[in-house]
């Protein structure tokens, strides 16, 4: 097996073979490919150079100097082929940027790589590889969008400008992949700040005293820091330094409910257990709370209509009342509705979590958002954090990063239990909506034995969710 290189900026990077393998080489559709190497971190260095590995024959990694000049730049050849480039680094939808430098800079970078690849050239495809490129907040649009717009304005024409939705992480293969924040690999690890926050809280520590507390010396770099429970464990560059482990709290403020609950178990929902919240939006809805009440044998005392006037089975949900005070760790809520990746309905994260108060929600084991895209860019996550704002205890909050379509509703034999909840998309149109259905953790430790909802680990961080139209629940006929 051969041993991986490192890619110099500038230098084609290219990956010994076996001959066997050497002749079996498929034809790769872009002529060039370019890295742009935004840091030089462990990670986002990694990264940069399993991607230029894949491609070896046809890639050239450019990297970012600390004045924004591309070191490498001189020695990208002009081609007349269609060219995709790779922009690599921590992304931070908050500061809207990535590995550093906003839309305007990126924008400026990419359209030097196209000047320097000629005027034969197509930029057929830009990819920001970092994570959460695709989602923005509510100050400001996704890093995506403000590069197309950029690009647009400087008169840079490319094909296509692609960002991710969620953490990514790129593997030793080249691919890459979806991941989550407790990942090292992840761009960016979400650690990577605390870890200059632990640099920052401890510099003035005497070095002694770090010594017998099992701290770092202040002139020792750090390296590498990792999540353990409660306390963070930093590692430093000297490995005769030493290591320490910091309280978690004293770099991050714990969550208001919790910290200190030993993880509770329950079983699987028995048809008491589970509860339904319907938005009664129209009949697909309706149709769609019809099948779920008869496939988990709901009883109509435990499913809820959010409008007066609603055609739903179930209760009307006043505000200020205490519908849903029974509710238990031990229950199972499904919210029942059409969304988007920031809203249920026309409810914002901060406005449902209000509603939810505003009915007597006190705990609840498992709340599902039976909707279109909250699973997506930080919806659910912002919704525990408000939940959280609240002293709403939540287990587990989960949702659908797709857009789906209830089939049941239109078979109608869900007696049975034949029919699912399914995805429809282009290319996929029966497949299984747990697919896409993504689970997080809330502000309590439950467990549901059996099921998806079954994780201990750490309490989420909220952040803000991109803004998107509402999409519909699709009526297919």
């Amino acid at each position: 097996m051969s041993s991986q290189r490192v890619v110099k900026p500038g230098q084609v990077a290219r990956v010994e073979q076996d001959e066997a393998e050497s002749g079996q080489r498929s034809t790769d559709r872009y002529a060039k490919r370019v890295i742009v190497q935004q840091g030089d971190d462990e990670v986002t260095t990694q990264a940069a150079r399993n991607l230029a590995a894949k491609h070896g024959d046809n890639t050239t990694v450019v990297k970012v100097g600390p004045g924004g000049e591309l070191d490498g730049l001189d020695k990208l050849g002009a081609t007349d082929g269609k060219v995709k480039v790779q922009v690599v680094g921590h992304g931070d939808p908050e500061s809207g940027k990535l590995g550093g430098a906003d839309a305007q800079e990126l924008a400026g970078q990419i359209k030097q790589v196209k000047a320097q690849l000629g005027e034969e050239a197509q930029v057929s495809k830009v990819t920001l590889v970092g994570c959460r490129t695709a989602c923005g907040t509510d100050e400001q649009p996704s890093l995506k969008q403000q590069v197309q717009e950029a690009l647009a304005k400087q008169d840079t024409e490319v094909g296509e400008v692609k960002g991710r939705e969620k953490y990514v992480k790129v593997d030793q293969d080249g691919r890459k992949s979806d991941t989550d924040d407790n990942d090292p690999q992840a761009l960016p690890n979400p650690l990577t700040k605390l870890l200059a926050q632990v640099k920052a809280k401890f510099k003035k520590d005497d070095p002694q005293e770090n010594v017998d507390q099992g701290k770092f010396n202040r002139n020792d770099p750090l390296r590498k820091v990792r999540r353990e429970g409660r306390k963070l464990a930093v590692t430093p560059e000297n490995p005769s330094g030493n290591g320490m482990l910091v309280d978690w709290d004293a770099l991050v403020p714990a969550p208001s409910l919790n910290d200190e609950i030993q993880m509770r178990t329950y079983p699987k929902w028995a048809p008491d257990d589970r509860y339904i919240l319907s938005s009664d939006s129209d009949e697909v809805i309706r149709g769609g709370v019809r099948n779920d009440a008869i496939a988990h044998r709901i009883p109509v005392e435990n499913i809820f209509t959010m409008r007066a006037n609603g055609k739903t089975t179930g209760k009307y949900i006043e505000e200020f009342g205490e519908s849903l005070s029974s509710l238990s760790l031990q229950s199972r809520l499904t919210l029942e509705g059409h969304g988007s990746t920031e809203s249920f309905e026309d409810y914002s994260a901060a406005d449902l979590a209000r509603y939810l108060d505003h009915r007597g929600l006190r705990e609840v084991g498992v709340l599902k958002l039976k909707s279109c895209l909250t699973g997506k860019c930080g919806y659910m996550e912002n919704l525990v954090g408000e939940l959280d704002k609240r002293s709403i205890k939540v287990g587990y909050v989960s949702g659908y990063a797709s857009t789906i379509s209830d089939m049941r509703y239109h078979v109608g034999d869900v007696e049975r239990g034949s029919f699912v909840t399914l995805l429809w998309q282009e290319g996929h149109p029966f497949q299984s909506a747990s697919f896409s259905q993504r689970v997080i953790k809330g502000n309590v430790d439950v467990a549901f034995p059996g099921t998806r909802y079954n994780r201990q680990g750490a309490h989420l961080t909220t952040h803000k969710s991109s803004d998107a139209r509402p999409a519909r629940l699709q009526e297919r006929h």
